[in-house]
């Protein structure tokens, strides 16, 4: 079962939900959620995912 957040990151990386990733880095650098490197590494790991399943 994919969990829900990497759903959710998919939808967005395949433009089915709108971000705003100016917003997005903003808060998770905030001094309350500090956790650019790993929403990075979320990032690039379904990116990799979606290109895989395009092959």
């Amino acid at each position: 079962m994919i969990p829900d957040s990497l759903m959710l990151i998919s939808a967005v990386l395949l433009g089915r939900i709108p971000i705003d990733w100016d917003e997005a880095y903003r808060v998770a650098a905030c001094s309350k959620y500090n956790c650019v490197p790993e929403f990075d590494a979320v990032k690039t790991e379904v990116e990799a995912e979606l290109e895989k399943s395009k092959s």
